[in-house]
């Protein structure tokens, strides 16, 4: 599994369109390894998150779709 590769324990995905749509969530959720954390965010809640040590504990796979999602994260 590619995860293993990584040695990601979680995989995060910034996007604003997906992060509300109920519908790409779901996809996104069938699709994921089985034992991997999964957060799709937008960019605020993800620097929230960030800054709030939620994933402190993680080896996170960071994904981020568009590149002006990415402004502004530090990574």
């Amino acid at each position: 599994m590619w995860t293993n590769v990584v040695v990601a324990t979680r995989i995060m995905l910034v996007d604003k369109e997906i992060a509300s749509s109920d519908i790409a969530k779901a996809g996104i959720k069938l699709a994921k390894p089985a034992g991997i954390n999964l957060s799709i965010l937008n960019k605020q809640k993800t620097i929230h998150n960030i800054n709030d040590g939620r994933y402190e504990a993680h080896k996170v796979l960071k994904n981020i779709v568009k590149v002006t999602e990415k402004v502004g994260l530090g990574f």
